[in-house]
């Protein structure tokens, strides 16, 4: 079985329920429920990939990753493995 190669967390910040909808209200109802993020812990923060591109990831509560890439357009992607940085990293 592949393993998901998982992008480094430079550092994780809060993140408020609001930010989440306005990303969900944006997307479409199919997308939404593909990408989990009607499930994101928002107690877990979001994680800073990048310090000079809009990417950013959120966890879902069973810890799989929600990579957010914003340009000219928004990409969201679940992963399909859980992402061990969610029980290792730091939170907020």
């Amino acid at each position: 079985m592949e393993t998901t190669k998982f992008e480094k967390v430079l550092r994780v910040e809060e993140v408020a329920q609001h930010m989440v909808d306005s990303l969900m209200n944006w997307m479409s109802p199919m997308a939404v429920m593909v990408s989990g993020l009607h499930d994101v812990d928002i107690s877990r923060g979001r994680g800073v990939l990048s310090e000079t591109e809009h990417r950013h990831c959120l966890w879902t509560t069973e810890g799989h990753r929600i990579t957010v890439r914003i340009g000219y357009s928004v990409i969201v992607i679940k992963s399909k493995e859980v992402d061990p940085y969610y029980f290792e990293g730091e939170s907020v």
